[in-house]
């Protein structure tokens, strides 16, 4: 049980869980690494929409949820925190200049959650459909 690797498609997602534990974060060199969480804390995770808006100056990171290995319940909310649902969300000017040319293609917030259903679980699915740029 658990979700399988991926990203999420809103700007900021606050986690809210009962325990410590179930939530890994990949790191640049490849590895799982836990997230600590204190019980009823609030953890703020970075979005594709805020990857998208900063030009990739802000990642949304590959997280995953391993659940099986606990002997307690554990209980978690997840928020996803997004632009108005018709929005169209691109790059701000403010990212985009001769050092950091445009990297990525627009999208409207509701078409972004359309194509992360179609690509449920998959990591970055809508964020590297809108990749103009290689990273």
């Amino acid at each position: 049980m658990g979700l399988a690797e991926h990203t999420d498609p809103a700007f900021i997602i606050s986690l809210v869980q009962n325990m410590d534990g179930g939530l890994q974060i990949l790191t640049h060199q490849g590895q799982w690494i836990n997230v600590h969480i204190p019980p009823n804390a609030i953890l703020i995770q970075l979005g594709d929409q805020l990857e998208l808006l900063t030009n990739g100056k802000y990642k949304s990171h590959v997280h995953r949820v391993l659940v099986d290995t606990y002997k307690v319940e554990r209980i978690s909310i997840g928020i996803l925190h997004g632009p108005p649902i018709d929005e169209f969300v691109a790059p701000a000017p403010e990212f985009v200049d001769d050092n950091d040319p445009l990297a990525y293609r627009g999208i409207t917030y509701s078409d972004a959650l359309e194509a992360n259903d179609r690509y449920e679980f998959e990591v970055q699915s809508c964020i590297d459909q809108l990749r103009i740029l290689p990273i």
